[in-house]
């Protein structure tokens, strides 16, 4: 969401998960590019040794696809004699992607028949990572296409952009929720109506006419935090009260230690080639057009994705019936998701790969090591001596090779249902996706440092059977940049976790009566989202060096910091590499790193 994606579903230092459940007051414990050739048939068999092995590190969502795009480049002859083995240090695979449905799966549980004759949902699901994927860009339709081969289709759902989801989204601020401006007409009629949006308007105003800053004559093309570049551009006000609010919600960060440059590299290279971002924007397309300014290395690569994107587009639209009418679906959706949550997404990915042959190790924490030019990767039940290694993280390669750790935030998310009030009374919740909280908002209106209220009923109404049972959903998120600098971040149990989000739904909607919650699941994500500090692109791009220079295998990252955030960040980083291996694989071509994007 450009304001409300919270939960990163990559898998970047896989730990085990505190789960825990109540359903009301009871408690349970709890690069290149390669024309790709058709799979619908599992590879071949052969009694020979493979010729080329690949081992990927990490059974997440950035795991998976990797494997899904090499398998989905080669051919069946290559196939027969490629190894592909998938290791997972946790017994699931899926990474951050974890939906609870609370009738069934082992972390499930039943109310008692009185309570389940009030209630009585078919289906309940929660998700405790991503809720919704945006159809935007070559990245968000690699998303689709691979959901699309893997026969999700059917169970795809789209919200449209005219749904209150898409319309209506707010920040807290001291005055209660404000929402934000969703169509030119409605920023105009906020500069009159809303006082925060007012307040930024001088700082928009008068960004075309600040300097271009000297970071930019660097050696190595400079860095700053988020804050600092917005707060020079456009304002305090806007960086405090605006943008520190969609940090907290897209990276359940703090924006004045993150790199801008990592976050929003498209903002920097505005600046440094136009000396505005608001030019960049009115002129930059039109000048480049008429060849009237050159186009720099970021243009070029943002045009060669747009090539790609309509690649896609144009498999989908010959896929048959079914690809066409999804993509008329898409062209009007504000968002996806999957009916029974997006762990649909990777526990068919996984069954899907499994029936083409793909080996999937669960359970055992996998070491890399490199003797000379032989590199071999263990885990307690399987040794392998791999051609090719795609790593999910930068923490799985060998200390010669790995850059400096980055910090990683924790998040506790609670996931709550709420009876539907009757229609003559007024909703828990405004219709929309939810609110934002900005770090301006002080101690003693965010009390138990939330970063954020995801509003469910509203993001992903048809995921489950809630509404027509009568049920409201949210999902409250905790933790996050406050809990950056205590080591360890604070274990809160169960019960103090639903009575913090309580609390604080209580404080911020003092209007509503708030029942007791029917159900209410938490959920603790320890250092699952990385903090990429300003300057970090030059560890990165040593990284990329490095493997670069590798004797014995080729080698790859795709997570942990490296990649973009989100799913379709994480699918996108697997596309490059898996599909430049597959390349290098057929024809010996150079392989990806994964740190291209870097450099």
């Amino acid at each position: 969401m450009a304001t409300l994606r919270y939960m990163v579903p990559r898998r970047i230092a896989p730990r085990p998960l505190t789960l825990r459940l109540s359903c009301n007051a009871q408690r349970i414990p709890a690069c290149s590019s390669l024309r790709f050739l058709s799979t619908s048939s599992p590879a071949p068999t052969s009694t020979e040794e493979p010729k080329q092995t690949l081992a990927i590190i990490g059974g997440g969502l950035s795991g998976l696809s990797s494997a899904f795009y090499f398998l989905r480049a080669l051919s069946p002859e290559l196939r027969s004699s490629t190894r592909i083995v998938v290791l997972e240090k946790e017994q699931r695979t899926g990474g951050w992607c974890k939906s609870i449905d609370m009738n069934s799966g082992a972390e499930t549980t039943l109310l008692e028949k009185k309570e389940m004759e009030k209630v009585s949902p078919k289906e309940l699901v929660f998700e405790t990572g991503p809720r919704s994927i945006r159809p935007v860009g070559l990245q968000g339709w690699l998303t689709i296409e691979m959901a699309h081969e893997i026969g999700l289709t059917p169970s795809i759902l789209t919200v449209p952009k005219s749904a209150p989801s898409a319309k209506n989204r707010y920040l807290y601020t001291s005055s209660g929720l404000t929402k934000l401006p969703s169509s030119f007409a409605s920023a105009i009629q906020s500069t009159i109506t809303t006082p925060l949006i007012r307040s930024i308007i001088p700082g928009m105003l008068l960004e075309p006419f600040r300097p271009r800053s000297p970071l930019h004559s660097a050696p190595n093309g400079g860095d700053e935090s988020v804050d600092a570049f917005f707060s020079r551009r456009f304002g305090k006000t806007l960086a405090e009260r605006m943008l520190s609010a969609m940090i907290h919600g897209i990276y359940a960060g703090d924006s004045r230690r993150l790199s801008v440059r990592a976050l929003f590299p498209g903002v920097w290279e505005a600046e440094r080639e136009w000396g505005s971002v608001i030019k960049s924007a009115l002129l930059g397309g039109l000048w480049r057009r008429r060849g009237w300014k050159e186009k720099s290395e970021y243009r070029l690569g943002v045009e060669r994705d747009e090539v790609q994107e309509r690649s896609v587009k144009t498999r989908l639209a010959r896929s048959g019936r079914e690809g066409k009418e999804l993509m008329r679906r898409m062209d009007g959706a504000s968002v996806w998701g999957l009916r029974g949550g997006l762990s649909c997404l990777t526990s068919r990915l996984r069954s899907w790969l499994e029936q083409q042959g793909v080996e999937i190790v669960t359970g055992g924490e996998a070491t890399l090591s490199q003797i000379g030019e032989r590199w071999e990767v263990s885990t307690p039940t399987v040794t392998l001596h791999p051609t090719h290694i795609i790593a999910t993280s930068t923490g799985a390669l060998p200390p010669s090779l790995a850059p400096a750790p980055v910090p990683h935030t924790t998040v506790s998310v609670v996931n709550l249902a709420f009876a539907r009030p009757p229609p003559s009374s007024a909703p828990l919740f405004p219709p929309g996706f939810g609110y934002l909280i900005p770090r301006s908002v002080p101690a003693s209106a965010n009390p138990h440092q939330v970063l954020g209220v995801i509003f469910d009923s509203d993001v992903m109404p048809e995921v489950d059977d809630s509404a027509e049972e009568g049920l409201v959903k949210i999902s409250v998120l905790l933790g996050g940049s406050y809990w950056l600098d205590s080591h360890p971040p604070p274990d809160l149990s169960h019960e103090d976790l639903v009575e913090a989000a309580m609390n604080t739904l209580r404080l911020h909607l003092p209007k509503t009566a708030f029942p007791s919650p029917a159900f209410a699941f938490t959920h603790t994500h320890r250092d699952c989202i990385p903090q990429v500090p300003v300057g970090y692109f030059e560890e990165v791009r040593t990284l990329g060096r490095s493997l670069r220079g590798v004797q014995g295998a080729k080698v790859a990252v795709v997570g942990g910091g490296v990649a973009g955030v989100g799913v379709n960040g994480a699918v996108k980083a697997a596309w490059e590499v898996g599909e430049s291996f597959a390349l290098n694989v057929t024809t010996g071509g150079v392989a990806c790193t994964g740190t291209e994007g870097w450099e």
